[in-house]
């Protein structure tokens, strides 16, 4: 219903967090540059990001992506989605940041932003990493490049004699429980540059790629991106003596 204010009169869609009250309640509320409310309705955008035959992009390239927006957009009125990107796309080796792939995700983004989608951008993982698989393994994950995952750091990958779901994993395969822990322990690796830290290289990515992707964008196309998810399906792979709200906050929340 905003669509075409928003295309006549740009900066309209910014929005800013507000609140409204009714019966005596208030509700904190999402608002755009005439302070109208914004209700968000949209879509997951994640499949292809998952395969590295795919580049780790939603969208084979800006052209997909554009249809694919013109589709959600226009058909089934989405004004958002949720747009996944990867941590071994942006990091393939210690101190290298792969810009190219961000520009080829920047312009999948300028096609959502061309069809007056809201953007939440994801971070995507499952199970960590999918270097802690077989390659003939009926189950995979994403999300952490090889060099942070060493082979010689991890257990075979073994969900169990009968491995009923994929996400049985992350209560009994070790590897991928160990590469949790790890994470939330910051724990040290070695790499071609020497001693690193998991964690701290995962904020280093994070940071460069979101001041890259800010700084490609015009304010305008900026605004619509609404927030960052820097970890899909955070788990803790076993929480060493904590309680899970200790872990929670000890661990997960900082």
């Amino acid at each position: 219903i905003h669509s075409l204010d928003y295309e006549v009169q740009p900066g309209l869609h910014r929005i800013t967090p507000g609140t409204k009250t009714f019966g005596g309640k208030t509700d904190r509320i999402f608002t755009d540059g005439l302070g109208r409310e914004i209700y968000f309705r949209g879509f997951n955008v994640s499949g292809s990001v998952k395969h590295a035959e795919k580049g780790f992009k939603p969208f084979k390239n800006a052209a997909d992506a554009r249809q694919s927006f013109d589709e959600l957009g226009r058909k089934a009125g989405s004004n958002m989605v949720r747009f996944t990107i990867t941590w071994e796309g942006i990091h393939p080796a210690v101190d290298t940041i792969d810009y190219a792939y961000l520009d080829q995700v920047i312009a999948q983004l300028r096609a959502a932003f061309a069809n007056r989608i809201y953007v939440l951008l994801d971070w995507h993982s499952d199970l960590f990493s999918r270097h802690l698989f077989n390659a003939d393994s009926w189950h995979t994950g994403n999300g952490a490049p090889a060099w942070i995952t060493p082979a010689s750091d991890y257990p075979a990958e073994y969900c169990g004699a009968i491995c009923v779901t994929w996400a049985q994993n992350k209560m009994t395969n070790e590897a991928i429980r160990r590469a949790a822990r790890n994470f939330f322990n910051d724990k040290e690796i070695q790499t071609a540059a020497g001693i690193r830290r998991m964690q701290t290289e995962f904020i280093y990515q994070l940071g460069k790629a979101a001041e890259y992707i800010k700084a490609q964008l015009t304010p305008d196309e900026f605004a619509w991106i609404v927030g960052v998810d820097p970890i899909n399906e955070p788990f803790d792979g076993g929480t060493e003596g904590l309680s899970y709200k200790d872990w929670d906050n000890q661990k997960l929340w900082p």
